[in-house]
C-alpha cells in the first residue's frame, strides 16, 4: 500500500513540476511603423501552460504576437497584425540552466528575417533576449551574467 500511494504522489509531482500555467509576460522585437530600419522592445501578455519558469518567454520570443490592427481609425474591422519581427526566426537549441529557472543558451537562426544584417535589429534581439532570461544562481538572479544567444545569419 505505501508503495502505491509513493508511487502516484510521485507520478503527480512529476507533472506538476513539468508545467507552468501562466498570465506572464515576454519581451519581443518590434519594428517601428513610421521607420522600418528602426526596432525596438516591447513587453506583451503571454498566457499557457510551458515547461520550464521561463518557457512562455522562449516561445512567445519567435513566436507571432497579433493585434488589433484598427484601434482609434474609425474603423470596425477586426484585421489584426504581427508585431514580432523576430516571428521570422527560429529557436534551433535551448539549454536549460543548473537550476532550470532559465537558460544559459539560446541558439536563434535569422537567416529568414529581412533585417538580419541591420545593427539596431541585432541589438533589439539582445535586449528582448536579456530581458526574457535572466541567468540565475540556485534560484537567485545574478545581474553581472547574460543568456549566451548564438545569433545564426
Amino acid at each position: 500500500m505505501k508503495l502505491v500511494i509513493f508511487a502516484l504522489f510521485t507520478v503527480f509531482s512529476f507533472n506538476t513540476f513539468a508545467t507552468v500555467d501562466a498570465l506572464t509576460s515576454a519581451w519581443i522585437v518590434v519594428q517601428n511603423v513610421q521607420d522600418e530600419e528602426d526596432f525596438g522592445v516591447q513587453k506583451v501578455a503571454v498566457m499557457g501552460c510551458y515547461g520550464l519558469a521561463q518557457g512562455p518567454q522562449l516561445t512567445q520570443f519567435t513566436a507571432e504576437h497579433n493585434i488589433k490592427a484598427t484601434m482609434g481609425c474609425g474603423d470596425a474591422s477586426t484585421e489584426v497584425m504581427n508585431i514580432n519581427a523576430l516571428s521570422c526566426a527560429t529557436v534551433e537549441e535551448s539549454v536549460e540552466s543548473d537550476d532550470y529557472m532559465s537558460y544559459k543558451k539560446i541558439v536563434l537562426n535569422i537567416s529568414q528575417c529581412a533585417y538580419k544584417n541591420n545593427k539596431k535589429f541585432i541589438t533589439m534581439i539582445r535586449t528582448a533576449a536579456s530581458r526574457n532570461f535572466p541567468q540565475t544562481v540556485k534560484g537567485k538572479v545574478v545581474s553581472s551574467k547574460e543568456v549566451n544567444l548564438v545569433i545564426k545569419k
